[in-house]
Parts: C-alpha cells; sequence; structure tokens
C-alpha cells in the first residue's frame, strides 16, 4: 500500500464521525471522539483544534483538558499544555475526577520538573 492509499484510508474513518459533525456541530463528545482519532494517528494539531472545541462547548469535560496538554506537548508547546492541565484541574476535581486530578497534577508537576 502506497502513502496515498495509506492516507485516503486514514481520512475514510473519519467520514463518518465528520458526517455527524455536519448535523450536530455543538456536540463535544463527536469533537472529543475526532480528537482522540486524530491523536492515535498522531495528527497533533488537528487532535488540538478539535480538543480545544471540546472544552468550549463544554468546559466541564475534564478528561479533554488532560488530551489537550498532551497534545499540546506533542507539539512542541510546554507552556499551552501547562495552560490546559491548570484549566482542567477545577472542572476535574468539582466532578470528583479523581484519576485525571492526579494526571493533570502529575503533568504539571514533569512540565515543572522539566523546567
Amino acid at each position: 500500500m502506497d502513502d496515498s492509499q495509506q492516507a485516503s484510508d486514514a481520512d475514510a474513518k473519519y467520514a463518518p464521525f465528520l458526517a455527524v459533525l455536519e448535523t450536530d456541530p455543538d456536540d463535544p463528545m463527536v469533537h472529543y471522539g475526532l480528537a482522540r482519532m486524530y491523536a492515535t494517528d498522531k495528527r497533533w494539531q488537528d487532535a488540538a483544534g478539535f480538543l480545544r472545541k471540546t472544552v468550549e462547548l463544554d468546559p466541564s469535560y475534564s478528561v479533554a483538558y488532560r488530551d489537550l496538554g498532551l497534545a499540546l506537548e506533542a507539539l512542541d508547546d510546554p507552556a499551552g499544555a501547562a495552560e490546559a492541565y491548570r484549566a482542567g484541574l477545577p472542572h476535574a476535581e468539582s466532578k470528583g475526577d479523581l484519576m485525571v486530578v492526579r494526571e493533570l497534577k502529575s503533568a504539571l508537576a514533569r512540565l515543572d520538573a522539566a523546567g
């Protein structure tokens, strides 16, 4: 399989989510689902865009802040990642998402240690 065929196959897997997005552009779960797919394919810029939209539509979607931070780290934006992690903390804490709270705090500590 050549590179163009692989790209075509990759784009085809996004089609169902993109179709749903056309009918319901304000559904944070669709944005999050697309972001996760893009992240799996290491399409970090695309993932970050959909994650930003996810938290814009639903600021309490605490796991999206974690994933946004990870995408921004992959894009070599540690300051943006730290901002995303910090922004997600109060939402995760208020929802009682203890695992996400731990992950956000751990990511912040790791970034602080890296300087």
